[in-house]
């Protein structure tokens, strides 16, 4: 197929994850992008947290993967919060959960299975309510996801993100 049709599992908080990847193939989906939002996050719209993040291990990776196999659906993960701006006390617990999910998807074998890591830029409001703010949110984005960039790339992971403003 061309055009390939994924749902985000954020649309299915209230189930488990082998339902959600069925309620996928009853749709005719070929992927999912698989929610692992931090479950002490601030979040509370559209959030949901499809594979445990804090207990992720290579025998985890492994049934994961053989899960997915198993379906005929492809995947990758995501936590779709504000990383550069939002509450300050919550932007770098959401920048280590960005951490925490592209060493799962690096354990699920990253790139080379088709695994990405989905999120958001974000947008700090109180630099862009300033002079030249949107500059200073490119320099903020720049600091910030520079590093978090280089440590997906040497695990092999690519990192997929809207710039969304979070408003």
């Amino acid at each position: 197929m061309n055009n390939p049709i994924w749902l985000m599992t954020s649309a299915f908080p209230g189930l488990g994850l082998k339902d959600a990847m069925d309620k996928a193939l009853q749709a005719g989906a070929q992927g999912l992008d698989v929610c692992v939002f931090r479950r002490d996050g601030t979040r509370k719209d559209h959030v949901a947290t499809h594979i445990d993040y804090e207990h992720f291990t290579p025998e985890k990776a492994q049934k994961t993967l053989d899960l997915f196999s198993e379906k005929g659906l492809r995947f990758s993960i995501g936590a779709y919060e504000n990383i550069i701006g939002g509450e300050p006390e919550q932007r770098l617990p959401n920048q280590n959960h960005l951490l925490a999910l592209i060493r799962m998807a690096h354990l699920m074998g990253g790139d080379a299975n088709g695994i990405r890591v989905g999120t958001f830029v974000g947008y700090n409001h109180e630099l862009g309510n300033t002079e030249g703010g949107f500059e200073k949110n490119l320099l903020e984005y720049e600091r910030v996801f520079k590093p978090i960039i280089r440590y997906a790339e040497d695990l092999g992971v690519t990192v997929t993100y809207e710039n969304c403003p979070m408003e």
